[in-house]
């Protein structure tokens, strides 16, 4: 079986900058990005009528997810600025290859800029924004 490696520099990421919005590319600029399920768990352990070892039981809870992307700050860009002062959540899509627009990630999430602008003298500039799924995250 056949590994199908690709390089996340061929990755695309789009978003909403307002509410119910069609999403746009977000900009070239930002370079790293990650998607991460989050579980919950409730224990359900019960404690035995007789001696003996007492396991943990549990059952599984809702599902969410949140990301992160971030990159080299864009100054003529403000997809990012607008998406994370809006009130409502936004589309966002991540196209994991842009030669392959078929299969791609996608749901709604609150944008959150994290730190708006980052640099110095000896560094160049970048931004990063986190991702707050509110909804179910999807795969085309």
């Amino acid at each position: 079986m056949g590994v199908n490696a690709i390089h996340g520099k061929n990755a695309y990421l789009m978003l909403a900058t307002v509410s119910g919005g069609s999403a746009i590319n977000v900009s070239a600029e930002q370079v790293d990005y990650n998607i991460t399920l989050t579980d919950s768990y409730a224990e359900t352990t019960s404690l035995p009528g007789a001696a003996g070892a007492v396991w943990e039981t549990y059952v599984k809870g809702p599902i969410g997810w949140g990301g992160k992307i971030s990159g080299n700050f864009d100054p003529t860009s403000t997809s990012l600025w607008d998406a994370s002062l809006a009130d409502a959540a936004m589309n966002f899509y991540l196209y994991p290859q842009a030669s392959a627009m078929t299969r791609y990630y996608y749901g709604t999430a609150f944008v959150m800029l994290k730190p708006v602008i980052d640099g110095g003298v000896k560094k160049h500039v970048t931004n990063a924004a986190d991702l707050k799924g509110t909804s179910v995250l999807s795969r085309n």
